[in-house]
């Protein structure tokens, strides 16, 4: 379901939570509240530009966002690499 919503709104964006199931507010709460919170930052100041794209969230609140590689697939796995950065 996340990919179509993805795909069909055109300012939308996938995080991918690492090490996180369904429940990643419950299982990351404080990663999930920072991720939300600079969201509706970003959307408030009109900074925001979602432009479809697909990120790894850190492992921390407070970390930045990391562009999914180019040429991955993002709903098969996330590249090792990538999370050990």
């Amino acid at each position: 379901m996340h990919e179509t919503l993805r795909v069909h709104i055109a300012d939308s964006a996938l995080v991918i939570v690492p090490r996180a199931y369904h429940a990643f507010t419950l299982e990351k709460p404080e990663l999930a509240a920072d991720l939300l919170a600079t969201f509706a930052e970003d959307v408030l100041a009109k900074r925001w530009a979602g432009k479809q794209s697909v990120w790894i969230a850190p492992e921390t609140a407070g970390g930045a966002l990391i562009p999914f590689p180019a040429g991955q697939d993002h709903l098969r796995a996330i590249p090792r690499a990538t999370v050990l950065a």
